[in-house]
């Protein structure tokens, strides 16, 4: 793991999952991915050695990477709130054309497409 190199996608998952680490393990994440801290910064305040604040991350990242792979909640958030963004665009652009009297297949075709979309999310096929 390399200090310049953090995989910000960690965030999302010690919101989704952080209560599932140990009280170390989730400190320590904090403090790398929130504060921004260094290991070397981290060791310094915890009182342990860098080595040790490296494997205490690395466990918890893999815990976190175990728990995605099986649950899939960060990426299943990730996608409403992307599937979200698209709605709100879409109601825009039909609110646009009612506006300009377009003819109606265009609206027709932007409510087919928000349609498709949200049947992604169906409970159906959420199970």
């Amino acid at each position: 793991m390399s200090d310049t190199a953090k995989d910000l996608g960690f965030c999302s998952l010690i919101d989704v999952y952080g209560g599932v680490l140990t009280d170390k393990q989730l400190r320590m994440l904090e403090l790398y991915y929130y504060d921004d801290l260094s290991l070397g910064e981290i060791a310094q305040s915890e009182g342990i050695s860098r080595q040790g604040v490296r494997d205490c991350i690395k466990r918890g990242e893999k815990t976190l990477l175990e728990l995605e792979d099986k649950i899939r909640a960060a990426g299943t958030a990730s996608s409403l709130y992307r599937l979200v963004d698209y709605v709100r665009d879409s109601c825009d652009e039909i609110i646009s054309a009612c506006k300009r009297n377009t003819t109606s297949k265009s609206v027709i075709k932007m409510l087919e497409e928000i349609k498709a979309g949200a049947d992604k999310f169906s409970p159906e096929r959420m199970e």
